[in-house]
This record gives structure tokens, sequence and C-alpha cells, in this order.
């Protein structure tokens, strides 16, 4: 499988705060070796992967699937302190580097649609 592009990377990045965040508050818990070894988008694969049906499943999925979209919105303080609560590791440049990424976007929607 070839590298992700750093756009895919921060995708990934988010989506893996957003499972983190809808297990825990769908009363599951992330396991310690669906931390380890961190590479972007492997803890919701991990997950996911020990989870293959079932109601708990479509739940967190739905519910992480709906929360990327909110995590695009956070100023880089807020994307680390979220990450840093459900055990994602980012640093602060890392997620300065994320918000600007999808501010960008959002500009550039906006501005293609004037």
């Amino acid at each position: 499988m070839s590298e992700p592009s750093t756009s895919q990377r921060y995708h990934l990045i988010l989506a893996d705060i957003a499972m983190a965040a809808a297990i825990q508050t769908c009363g599951g818990a992330v396991e310690t070796e669906d931390r380890a070894d961190y590479e972007p988008g492997a803890l919701r694969d991990r997950w996911l992967m020990r989870h293959p049906e079932g109601l708990l499943r479509r739940r967190v999925a739905s519910m992480a699937n709906a929360g990327v979209a909110s995590l695009q919105q956070l100023p880089p303080e807020r994307l680390e302190e979220t990450a840093k609560r459900f055990g994602v590791p980012i640093d602060g440049e890392t997620a300065a580097a994320i918000a600007e990424h999808f501010v960008a976007k959002r500009e550039a929607w906006l501005e293609y649609n004037r």
C-alpha cells in the first residue's frame, strides 16, 4: 500500500479521533493494541476489524463519521486537546497543520462558489 498524501493523512487522524470519541461515548473502549505503533487510520481500522458487525459497530461508525466534520472546524489548540483526551498522539505542530488545511479547504470552496 502506498503512503497516504498529506490530505489523506489528516483525514485519517481526524477519523481516529472521532472513532475513539464515538467508542467511548457508546460505552466501549479503545484497547491498548488498537493504539500500538500508531499510524494514522490504524486505530479506526483495528477497532473495526475486532467488531465486524453489530449494533455497537453501526452506532460508533455513524457517530464517528459525523464527528469528523465537527473536528474539521476546531482551532489547533482544541484539536490537540481533543486528540489527547481520546488518546490519539498528535503534537501542536500537527494539530496546527491539520486546522490550517481545513481552513484552506473551506476558503477555497467559498471562493469557488462566489
